[in-house]
C-alpha cells in the first residue's frame, strides 16, 4: 500500500486526467475534424491547455494568498483569470488549428461559444477541486498548529509557574523581604510590589499567544529587581529599545525565561558579576545577551527553556530564533512580531 501510494501525487493525477478526459471529450461533444485521430488530437490539445494552463494560475495565486484568511480573494481573481485565459486559449486553439493546419472547419460563433462553455465549465470544476483540496488542507494544518502553540503554552506556563512558585523560589524572595523589612522598609515596600507584579502578570498573561514588547518588559523590570535584591550589585541589567519597537509584539514569558536561564546556568559574585542586557537590533529584532560565565553544575535543569521559545516561534512565525554563543557572550536574538491590525494573529 506504501509503495502504491507514493505514485499517488497530484502531478500523476493531472497527466492522467489528461488522458481521460482527452479521450472522453470527442465521444460527448460535436468536434469538427476530418477523422477520430485528428479530433482525440485536437482534444488532447485542448485538455492539456487548459488544465495545464488553469494549474499555474491556481499555483501563482495560491503562492501569492495562502493564507485562509484569502481564500474569498484567492478565488475570485483565480476565476476572473481563468475565464480570461479560456477565452484566449480557446480562441488561440481554434484560430491556428482551423485557419493554418486545416484539419477543423472555420472558427464561428456558434462553434467557439459551444466550445467555450464546454470548455470553461470542465476546467471550473477541476479548479473548485483544486481550491476545495486546498482549503481543507490548510484548515487542517491550522487546526493543527493551533494544537500545537496550545500545547506548547501549557508546557510553558507549567514550567515557568512551577519556577515561580516553588518552594525554593518563595522561600528566597520572602527571606529577602524580611531582610529588607529590618533594614529599609521603603525598599521592602517596593519588593513586596514588584513580586505582586510578577505574580499578576502571569496570571493575566499565561493565556495569551502574543503580548507587546513594553508590557513584556515591564515584568521583566519586575522580576529583575526580585534578582536585584537578592544579588545586589553581582547583577547588572541593561536595557537600549527603540521607542518604535515598544508596540510590536512577543510571546509572553519569552524575555523572563531568558533572564531565567541566564542566572541559572552562569555564576553570579563579587568577582564575577553577571551582566544582563536587553537592546533592539535592526528594525524587527531584540537581544537577550549575557556574559557568559558558566556553573560546572546545573541544580534542576531540564535544557527545555530555550526549545521551547523555538517552538512557540515556529508556531507564530517564519522568523527564525537565533543563538549565538561566543568566548565572552551567550545571546539570542527573539523576532519581534507584527499583529494586524484588530486582531490577536501575526502577520505570517
Amino acid at each position: 500500500m506504501g509503495k502504491i501510494k507514493k505514485y499517488i501525487t497530484e502531478r500523476n493525477i493531472r497527466y492522467i486526467g489528461i488522458v481521460f478526459i482527452s479521450f472522453l471529450l470527442p465521444n460527448i461533444t460535436d468536434l469538427e475534424c476530418e477523422n477520430m485521430e485528428a479530433k482525440y488530437l485536437i482534444s488532447l490539445l485542448f485538455t492539456f491547455t487548459y488544465w495545464q494552463g488553469d494549474y499555474m494560475i491556481l499555483m501563482f495565486f495560491r503562492k501569492r494568498h495562502p493564507a485562509i484568511e484569502q481564500t474569498n480573494y484567492r478565488v475570485i481573481f483565480t476565476a476572473i483569470s481563468i475565464l480570461v485565459f479560456t477565452i484566449f486559449a480557446q480562441a488561440t486553439i481554434k484560430l491556428v488549428i482551423g485557419n493554418l493546419l486545416e484539419i477543423m472547419g472555420p472558427l464561428t460563433w456558434e462553434d467557439f461559444y459551444q466550445g467555450f462553455y464546454v470548455s470553461f465549465i470542465t476546467t471550473i470544476i477541476i479548479c473548485l477541486i483544486y481550491e476545495t483540496t486546498y482549503f481543507f488542507s490548510q484548515w487542517k494544518k491550522e487546526v493543527l498548529n493551533a494544537e500545537k502553540l496550545k500545547s506548547q503554552q501549557l508546557k510553558m506556563e507549567l514550567s515557568v509557574l512551577k519556577n515561580q512558585i516553588s518552594p525554593h523560589f518563595l522561600f528566597n524572595s520572602l527571606n529577602t523581604l524580611i531582610t529588607l523589612i529590618e533594614e529599609n522598609p521603603k525598599i521592602a515596600t517596593e519588593f513586596t510590589e514588584s513580586l505582586s507584579e510578577v505574580y499578576r502578570y502571569i496570571l493575566q498573561n499565561k493565556e495569551k499567544e502574543l503580548v507587546k514588547l513594553s508590557t513584556e518588559l515591564h515584568f521583566v523590570e519586575s522580576y529583575l529587581f526580585l534578582l536585584k535584591m537578592r544579588f545586589g550589585n553581582n547583577l547588572n541589567f541593561e536595557k537600549n529599545i527603540s521607542e518604535d519597537l515598544l508596540e510590536q509584539y512577543i510571546p509572553p514569558l519569552t524575555l523572563q525565561m531568558l533572564v531565567e536561564n541566564a542566572i541559572k546556568h552562569n555564576i553570579v559574585s563579587i568577582s564575577k558579576p553577571l551582566t544582563i542586557q536587553i537592546y533592539s537590533h535592526k528594525k524587527d529584532t531584540i537581544i537577550v545577551q549575557n556574559t557568559l560565565q558558566k556553573k560546572n553544575f546545573v541544580k534542576d535543569s531540564t535544557q527545555k527553556g530555550l526549545v521551547n521559545i523555538q517552538k512557540r516561534y515556529q508556531l507564530l512565525t517564519r522568523a527564525k530564533v537565533d543563538i549565538i554563543t561566543t568566548a565572552n557572550y551567550f545571546m539570542v536574538a527573539l523576532p519581534l512580531i507584527k499583529v494586524s491590525e484588530n486582531q490577536m494573529q501575526p502577520d505570517l
